[in-house]
C-alpha cells in the first residue's frame, strides 16, 4: 500500500515537468505618422517653387505571439486620420479602417513577410 502514493507523487512530478504555461500574446497600439512633400520647382515659368504637404495620421494595433525561431505578428489598422488639404476621398480612408497584415518577425527584430488582408491604395502607402 505504500507504493500508491509514490506512484502518484511521481506521476504529479512528471506531469508538472512537462506542462510548460503558454504566454499569452503581446498586445501594442502605435501611432504612425506619414508626412508626403512634394516641392515642384516652378523657375523655368518665372515662379518659385511650389510646397503641397499631405498628412496622414494612422492607429495601429499590433499582435505577437511566439513562433518558431521569432514571433507571429498581426497588425489592425484601428482608424486613419486624414490631414487638411488631402486629395484622398474620406469614404476611400473610412474603408481602410479595419485592414489586418499578416506577418513574421525574426529574433534580430526585422519584419518580413508582411501581407494585407485586402487591397487598399491607402492601407498600402501606411504598409
Amino acid at each position: 500500500m505504500t507504493i500508491r502514493p509514490l506512484i502518484a507523487a511521481s506521476l504529479t512530478v512528471v506531469t508538472l515537468a512537462a506542462w510548460s504555461p503558454s504566454e499569452p500574446p503581446a498586445v501594442k497600439r502605435y501611432r504612425i505618422d506619414v508626412k508626403n512633400t512634394q516641392t515642384i520647382d516652378l523657375s523655368a515659368l518665372g515662379q518659385g517653387e511650389q510646397k503641397n504637404e499631405i498628412n496622414t495620421t494612422g492607429f495601429v494595433t499590433v499582435t505577437t505571439a511566439d513562433s518558431a525561431g521569432g514571433r507571429a505578428l498581426t497588425a489592425v489598422l484601428d482608424s486613419l486620420v486624414l490631414g487638411e488639404g488631402s486629395p484622398i476621398p474620406a469614404e476611400v480612408a473610412a474603408g481602410a479602417k479595419g485592414t489586418t497584415w499578416h506577418g513574421y518577425q525574426a529574433s534580430t527584430g526585422k519584419v518580413g513577410e508582411l501581407k494585407a488582408t485586402t487591397e487598399n491604395p491607402i492601407a498600402a502607402g501606411l504598409e
